[in-house]
């Protein structure tokens, strides 16, 4: 399993392709690429203390996910748009444990705790 972290903004750009291909119906219009990456590119991006942090990970078979997070002034990892959509949720069709996403980041971050927003209970986040 690989994982790399998205730090830049223009690095987020290049996610377009593979985002779009990843989404599906069960998925709402908040976790689109579009919908994240403006909300990343006009609302918390002002805030010099945020850190864009979306992990992107690469499983056997070339299943792929993304975890849309950023972290906040307070250091706590949370999805780019729990304030402003209905759910969050990650990204793709992996099936794995998601202690290791949260694993990686704090190896390169300095995080003080994780708040994740709006999930639905059906969400395999959720059950984290």
């Amino acid at each position: 399993m690989q994982f790399k972290i998205i730090s830049d903004i223009s690095d987020f750009q290049h996610l377009s392709n593979l985002w779009n291909r990843l989404i599906s119906n069960k998925h709402s219009i908040f976790q689109t690429f579009e919908f994240n990456f403006f909300s990343w590119k006009y609302l918390l991006i002002n805030n010099p203390k945020n850190k864009l942090c979306i992990v992107v990970v690469t499983a056997e078979f070339d299943k792929q996910s993304i975890f849309p997070f950023y972290i906040d002034e307070s250091k706590n990892i949370r999805f780019i748009n729990d304030l402003h959509s209905d759910y969050c949720d990650f990204i793709g069709n992996s099936n794995f444990d998601i202690s290791k996403v949260f694993s990686v980041i704090k190896n390169e971050h300095d995080i003080k705790s994780i708040r994740l927003l709006n999930l639905k209970s059906s969400s395999l986040t959720y059950k984290f």
